[in-house]
This record gives structure tokens, sequence and C-alpha cells, in this order.
């Protein structure tokens, strides 16, 4: 039973050999096996090395034809323009304010408004008196003229009293009595009222530094009249003197126009303008009327001095 299905095993076997030999073509040659050549390099039956073998690329790889086909490199991303940078305006430069400089050296600080605030200090000295009336009627003045805002300090002034004030006491008067300072956002100008009077006889007032002025109202208490006020004198010497604070007559840069007086230099021609001589010394009382703001001529002089 053994012997016979062994037999049948083998003639099966015998079979399949004999249908597979059919199914083979007669021109397929048989495949010798390479041996490595004497340069450690495969080669083929007679000797050719295995191109295909060292440079094909590797089972894992896309194969490409030409370099047209390869795949693009990837462009990096455009680098991000920094934005300009701006440079900040360099700030105006400052007109110069001095406090013990010439009279009318702070003409264009007070005019022109680089600093945006002018402060109008009046500092009264106890038994002088100066009405709200003659302060709002200067600062009225003042604003109109001046690009800056304008603002009023009311304090008191030195207790010390001269019979006849040196410029050198009035100095010292004012550097002691003066609250408010110059800074870049202020130009302070300083308005003394003081009792008693100046050592030249008959000034009313006097413009003493580049930054302070003082009128004397003791010295036109017997030249009012039924028709001249003492407050009408007030507000004419007031403005006047504030007047050369502001450059007037000539005190800062030349006038505009031929108005300046040649016998009263700092002071206009004009008698009908507040920079009259007259205004300021006690014949004040012998014009026939009192000018108490600027005339065309000083305020075409203020305007340079503003516009320059």
């Amino acid at each position: 039973m053994h012997r016979l299905r062994a037999i049948v095993v083998a003639v099966l076997l015998a079979l399949v050999v004999a249908a597979c030999s059919d199914a083979l073509p007669e021109d397929v040659p048989a495949v010798v096996p390479t041996e490595a050549g004497a340069d450690g390099t495969d080669t083929t039956e007679d000797g050719a090395t295995d191109d295909a073998a060292a440079t094909g690329p590797a089972d894992d790889e896309e194969a490409f034809e030409s370099p047209q086909q390869q795949p693009p490199a990837e462009e990096a991303p455009p680098a991000e323009e920094e934005p300009a940078t701006e440079e900040a305006p360099a700030a105006p430069e400052l007109t110069q304010v001095l406090d013990a400089g010439p009279v009318g050296a702070n003409g264009a600080a007070y005019l022109r408004g680089d600093r945006p605030v002018v402060i109008l200090e009046i500092d009264v000295q106890e038994g002088a008196v100066l009405s709200d009336a003659t302060v709002e009627h200067v600062r009225s003045v003042l604003a109109r003229e001046s690009n800056a805002s304008v603002e009023v300090r009311r304090g008191p002034a030195t207790t010390t009293r001269n019979e006849a004030w040196t410029a050198d006491q009035l100095r010292a008067a004012a550097s002691s009595t003066r609250d408010v300072a110059h800074s870049d956002e202020v130009a302070v100008l300083h308005l003394l009222v003081l009792r008693d009077g100046y050592e030249d006889d008959g000034v009313l007032g006097l413009a003493f530094s580049s930054s302070s002025a003082v009128i004397f109202p003791d010295q036109w208490s017997d030249l009012t009249t039924a028709l001249l006020s003492g407050g009408r004198i007030a507000r004419a010497v007031t403005t006047h003197e504030v007047g050369h604070l502001l450059g007037l007559v000539g005190l800062y840069e030349a006038p505009t126009s031929d108005h300046e007086d040649p016998e009263h230099p700092g002071h206009t021609t004009d008698r009908d303008d507040v920079m009259y001589y007259a205004v300021e010394r006690s014949i004040i009382a012998t014009l026939d009327g009192i000018p108490v703001d600027f005339g065309p001529a000083t305020r075409a002089d203020l305007a340079a001095i503003r516009e320059g």
C-alpha cells in the first residue's frame, strides 16, 4: 500500500516537471552567477561592471531623468521689510529768555509763543494800589500782541521802603519778590507796584531789566484831576513799561518805520501812542489826552518781533 502511494507521487511529480519544461521559452539564456572582480566590484560573466547596481537609486527613492524633472527647491519666504522709522522732528529751539539782561532783550520770548504761556506776575507792596481794571487792561493788550496765552499771578511785593529807589535796589526787590521762574513752558514778565519813587525825580514807572518793571502810584496821586483819573494814568504807565519789556521802541530790533524819537531813545514820536516818552514822566498831565494803547507804528514793530 505504501509502495503504491509512493509510485503515484513519483508519477505526479514527473508530470509537473514535464509541464514546466514545455512552458519555458527556448531562447532564454541560463543565468550565470556573478563573481567579485579583482577591484571588489561586482562583474558580469564577461567582466563588465554592473553600473545599474552601482548607480541606481535605492528602492525607496524616485528616479528622475533630467534636471528639469528635479523637484523645485523650496523657496524661502521673502524677508519681511522692516518699517521705515521716521525720525522725530527736532524740537524747535526756544527763544532765549533772561532775567538780568538789557531791557527789551526778552521781546521775542514774550511775543512768539514758543513758550506757550506768558505769566504776568504783578506784586504789589502794602499801601500801593493797582486796580483790577488796570490789570485786565494790561493783560488783554499783551494777549492781543502775543502768540502765547497770558495768565496773571498776583502777590505781595517786598516790604522794604525806599524814599528814592535805585536800579540796584529795584533788582534786589524783584529777585526777593518774584515767585514764578522762566521754564521751557513759561516766560515771566514781572511787574512791581511800589510806594515812594525813583531816584530820578518825576519818573512814574521804569523798566529796569529784561524781565522786570516797576510803577510808582504815589508819584501820580497829585496829578489826577476831574478830567484825568488815576486809573487812566495807571493804565498808561503800566502799558508803557510793558511795551519796553516787549522790545519797544528799537530796544529789541530796529523799528519798522522812522518813528523813534531821537531825543528820547526807546520812545515814539507819535503823541497818540502809549510809547510816547511823556507817558512815563510826570509831564503826562500836560498832554491833551493820555494814550493807553499802542499805535500803528509800534504795533507794526511788535508784529515784526513776533513773526521774526
